[in-house]
């Protein structure tokens, strides 16, 4: 897509165009930003609460529900509600099936009433399904699936989905109601050619140890994907973690290997905890909307490491320098520029958003850091970037605001097309540093010689962004690249 750039411009004080804006404009905007942000906490917990039922966290069951044990190539079961046909093994009633034991080439079938609510509870079993889904809910109202614990369960395909009715099946699970996961169990899941765990509508997960290895989408939802725990391991050849609306993530412990996205909503991308370990993507996380709360998160990435898509612009052009630290140190010249940046005219259409309110986030990207179709907002937590010299890529990305009001933020990136932000009510330090090698340290000390930020960033790096509630605007700061070392006045 095309990304609007504001190219680096170096003066006296070398300091990337920070484009503050009006004090006054700021204060006056305080009440109404506080107000919303007021709106948008109600509105999550609110949200929150619809997301998740206390059922969806229940594992626990009757000892009069139905027993199936599979046999190979069929099973056998004493309940009415079941039904047998070698190895398709057919749900017809709500209630509770235990299944163990192994089937060979078939699946479980879930047709019932579609206000009846079925819990079907792996306790131990393997099953492979060659041409189809493992587990097909074809009707019903909701679907929980149960892992129960200390126990091991495999679910796979043998690499193809045969339409056997109006419902084109690809996935190992495949559901046309709503559905949550759930128990202490372990499940693992593999197709050679097709999706893991599907929804087509609501997809929950409470709990479970997952292990899916999949050519396609790992798990995937069409209208809410919420997780509020569980261990997930996926290697997926499209989206490891795939919602066409909204994702909800609570909780929860994942290591991602995505030949596309890590984890990618159409519309809201809501990150309020969990531990996120994501070892390769195209791009880490995407959403039209990102908002982060919380949360470990570490993110390589082949192109963005964030990225909220949601609409087209124009590039900018403008001149630079190259010295080290971009000349000789000490203030900027204030009398250029202003809102936005130097060089280029904003002209965005961009609707897109990212919010950083808390957490731990750390991102090595190849392509942008932070790329926000839209607006940036950082407001808490610790940001690291670390992005490359090479392409057309900058540290952050936005079109039209991006500001900065808590939160730590440490960025280090190419400086041809280099943006900092262009609002923040805490000192932002940004400086062209010339050519340095991955690994080179950077230090920033206050004029009392304290240590405020030190970091060595994976890759190399011509310019540094910092910003931090310790960082005062118009105060003078030392900042050490490798051997060079330069005062700054913090914007």
């Amino acid at each position: 897509m095309l990304k609007k750039k504001f190219v680096l411009i170096l003066l006296a004080g070398v300091l990337l165009f920070s484009g503050c804006g009006a004090q006054e404009d700021m204060e006056q905007s305080k009440d109404v930003e506080q107000a919303e942000e007021e709106k948008n906490s109600e509105s999550s917990a609110m949200n929150q609460e619809e997301i998740f039922s206390n059922r969806d966290f229940r594992t626990e069951y009757e000892e009069n529900c139905a027993y199936i044990q599979l046999n190979g190539t069929t099973a056998t079961c004493e309940s009415n509600a079941v039904e047998i046909e070698g190895s398709i093994i057919t749900i017809k009633d709500e209630g509770t099936y235990v299944f163990s034991g192994n089937l060979e080439n078939g699946r479980i079938v879930v047709d019932s009433e579609d206000t009846d609510k079925t819990q079907i509870v792996l306790n131990g079993v393997s099953i492979h399904s060659e041409t189809s889904a493992s587990i097909y809910i074809k009707q019903s109202d909701k679907v929980f699936i149960t892992l129960e614990s200390d126990t091991e369960n495999v679910l796979s395909n043998g690499g193809t989905f045969e339409q056997i009715d109006e419902n084109e099946m690809d996935g190992v699970i495949f559901s046309k109601a709503d559905l949550t996961l759930n128990g202490t169990g372990m499940l693992q899941i593999e197709s050679p050619n097709g999706h893991g765990i599907v929804s087509k509508d609501d997809l929950i997960f409470t709990g479970g140890k997952y292990t899916i290895d999949v050519s396609a989408h790992g798990v995937s939802a069409n209208d809410m994907l919420g997780i509020a725990g569980g261990d997930f391991t996926i290697t997926s050849g499209e989206d490891a973690v795939h919602c066409d609306m909204n994702i909800q993530i609570e909780d929860g412990v994942y290591e991602i290997n995505a030949k596309d996205d890590a984890i990618h909503a159409d519309e809201t991308l809501n990150i309020c905890g969990g531990k996120i370990h994501i070892t390769n993507s195209y791009e880490g996380l995407e959403a039209l909307d990102i908002m982060i709360t919380d949360g470990d998160i570490q993110i390589v990435a082949s192109d963005d490491g964030l990225n909220a898509a949601g609409g087209t612009d124009e590039s900018g052009f403008g001149g630079m320098g190259n010295d080290q630290f971009g000349g000789h140190g000490g203030p900027p010249n204030r009398g250029q520029g202003g809102p936005g940046g130097y060089g280029g005219m904003q002209n965005s259409s961009s609707d897109g958003s990212i919010v950083i309110a808390g957490g731990t986030l750390y991102i090595k990207a190849s392509g942008d850091g932070i790329d926000a179709n839209g607006t940036l907002e950082i407001t808490g937590g610790k940001v690291t970037v670390c992005g490359p010299t090479q392409g057309d890529t900058a540290t952050l990305d936005y079109d039209i605001s991006g500001t900065i009001t808590g939160g730590t933020f440490i960025g280090t990136g190419a400086r041809n097309m280099a943006q900092t932000f262009s609002e923040s009510t805490q000192g932002v330090i940004a400086v062209s540093v010339g050519n340095q090698q991955a690994g080179t340290e950077i230090i920033l000390k206050d004029s009392n010689d304290t240590v405020l930020i030190s970091c060595k960033p994976e890759l190399s790096f011509g310019v540094v962004i910092l910003s931090s509630p310790d960082i005062v605007k118009g105060e003078t700061y030392t900042i050490t690249v490798g051997e060079a070392t330069g005062e700054f006045e913090a914007e």
